[in-house]
């Protein structure tokens, strides 16, 4: 399985057709199609000089390889509702507790290796307490570095994998996640 490291300098290599110095990459999310483990991220932009708003593009990479597989453009397929989302929506993607620069690529380098660990096991029907316990800090940090106003959009990610981590531990921050996330999914219903 390639790393997270390594999928973005190989899609950094591969995807052309943007300017990756005024776009960026969220977090991977993992998903599983039969037995083929994805790691889902959503594109947005990061120019410092112009606001920011919702992501505008989602992608999809096989894990064990670091191959793209799809890159999908949220103006032509969206992966979330575009009426309630709508493309103008402003989005705050600073990390939500007050931190230093160095606390905070700490944190995110943190966050990395906790979910390079969770993504071995991820969708396992059976795990150990060592297995829940990653979880769990899986869970704190992800509070901690990602806004509330993108909780949704990593939702939509991967839906099954918040399920999944809440089946896993009952005692977990991303259980108000998921259920906040589901009920405005089903909402639209």
């Amino acid at each position: 399985m390639k790393t997270c490291s390594e999928i973005v300098n190989k899609l950094m290599k591969e995807i052309k057709f943007f300017d990756w110095k005024t776009n960026a990459l969220s977090f991977f999310i993992p998903e599983k199609i039969g037995d083929v483990i994805l790691e889902n991220a959503f594109v947005y932009t990061s120019n410092p000089h112009t606001e920011k708003t919702r992501p505008y593009a989602r992608i999809s990479v096989i894990s064990e390889y670091g191959q793209l597989v799809s890159f999908q453009n949220c103006y032509l397929y969206d992966f979330i509702d575009t009426q309630k989302y709508p493309f103008e929506k402003k989005i705050n993607y600073h990390v939500p507790v007050a931190l230093t620069v160095k606390e905070q690529m700490s944190m995110i380098q943190k966050f990395s290796e906790v979910y390079g660990k969770l993504r071995e096991f991820a969708f396992h029907s059976e795990i150990s307490k060592e297995e829940e316990t990653i979880i769990k800090e899986y869970s704190v940090l992800f509070t901690k570095i990602i806004p509330k106003d993108l909780y949704v959009y990593y939702y939509a990610l991967s839906p099954q994998f918040f399920c999944w981590m809440k089946q896993c531990s009952s005692e977990m921050n991303l259980l108000d996640l998921c259920i906040i996330c589901k009920e405005e999914n089903d909402d639209r219903s």
